[in-house]
């Protein structure tokens, strides 16, 4: 059994030596496609010599045309597909096991994108390993391979054998790259072309909520909703339940935080949605601002009830450290001083959070507070491990 990996290029000098050296315990060829590059990054891919096909392609503005380049060069019988900005994290032997004995089309892979060095957001909603029979991509940009449209084929795969960790929604580097404009000119073109396709409307909506643009961002996840209920005979679409979240982000980015709660309340009705913990945090959240301290606790508390979650996209730790986090600013806002410290030790000590988030906050808290024993066995803890 034979895996290709395939992959277009452009100015990835950063990170492409990384992708390919981890690819390479994995895969048997590497398919590349050039759309440009500038800088170091051929003189790079040249150091791994035969192991690379490398392949120039001028940009056309159409991330699925130059996918699909590097799909037909590809021999292997399986075809994984990376980003240069991309980690993949995997056991060679038993990936191959599982391809070997599987009946699949494709597997979703989990997916790590790194945004800060506090927030990470999970998903596994692509299909990032598929059989090389054939498989073409679609759309112009956040492009889908077609095999997506029969969900029975494609499962995700088990997370500890196989990850992507994501390098390329740092903010820095989507603010050195100017992604957010780049992505928002392909995709106003492709609403030319394709007026009534719901996933154009979808990822311009996407494009606006990053600007800050919610109520623009609010128009183009209802015109979606609007044309994906009218054409979906499947059911709701992946894409459908991020854009959810999506919208309970715009309107308390606007700080409709009423509207938000009820919204929220209204769609976890819905047993799509019911475990989504996103959404009780964005809930609880609003809560908070509102001052409805025993709502933004009962929404807390299911948080991390449900716990995290490889079901949705999701900001890892909202279903343990942050909405314990959460408690302990309601505790300090209600005046509840030793509640509060507790929910911060508890915070700092959820074995979820490795970078020790809200650690500051919490020290700055006790110390404000007079409670310097608990924050000394703290900083021991923290900083000495003993």
């Amino acid at each position: 059994m034979k895996i290709s990996l395939c992959m277009i290029v452009k100015n990835e000098e950063k990170y492409i030596e990384m992708c390919l050296e981890n690819a390479l315990k994995l895969v048997d060829e590497i398919i590349l496609v050039d759309t440009g590059s500038t800088d170091k990054t051929i003189e790079l891919i040249n150091k791994f010599g035969e192991k690379v096909k490398l392949f120039n392609y001028e940009w056309q503005n159409d991330f699925s045309a130059a996918r699909n380049i590097s799909l037909k060069e590809a021999t292997g019988d399986w075809i994984l597909m990376l980003d240069a900005d991309e980690k993949l994290i995997c056991d060679p032997i038993r990936v191959r096991e599982v391809l070997e004995n599987s009946e699949l089309e494709g597997y979703e892979i989990p997916l790590y994108n790194i945004i800060t060095r506090d927030t990470i957001v999970y998903s596994a909603v692509y299909c990032k390993l598929f059989r090389n029979k054939g498989y073409k991509y679609v759309g112009a940009i956040h492009e889908q391979i077609n095999i997506m449209n029969n969900f029975d084929d494609i499962k995700p795969i088990d997370g500890s054998i196989c990850k992507v960790i994501h390098y390329g929604y740092i903010e820095s580097e989507v603010k050195q790259k100017n992604k957010v404009k780049r992505n928002k000119d392909i995709i106003l073109k492709q609403k030319e072309k394709e007026p009534n396709n719901p996933y154009v409307h979808y990822n311009l909506g996407v494009c606006y909520e990053v600007e800050g643009l919610y109520k623009e961002a609010l128009e183009s996840f209802f015109k979606c909703n609007s044309l994906a209920t009218s054409i979906n005979k499947y059911g709701i679409t992946e894409y459908e339940i991020d854009m959810v979240k999506r919208m309970a982000e715009c309107y308390f980015g606007m700080k409709e935080y009423k509207l938000c709660i009820d919204f929220i309340k209204s769609i976890v009705k819905d047993k799509a949605f019911k475990d989504y913990v996103d959404l009780y945090f964005i809930s609880g959240t609003c809560n908070f601002e509102l001052k409805n301290y025993e709502d933004a606790i009962e929404d807390f508390n299911k948080c991390i009830e449900i716990g995290e979650t490889s079901k949705f996209v999701s900001i890892k730790g909202r279903g343990s450290f942050q909405p314990k986090l959460m408690i302990a600013k309601v505790y300090a806002d209600m005046g509840k001083v030793s509640d509060a410290v507790m929910q911060y030790v508890e915070t700092i000590f959820d074995v979820n959070n490795i970078t020790k988030f809200g650690l500051g906050e919490a020290r700055e808290y006790m110390r404000v507070h007079n409670y310097n024993e608990v924050l000394e066995n703290l900083d021991r803890l923290v900083f000495n491990n003993k």
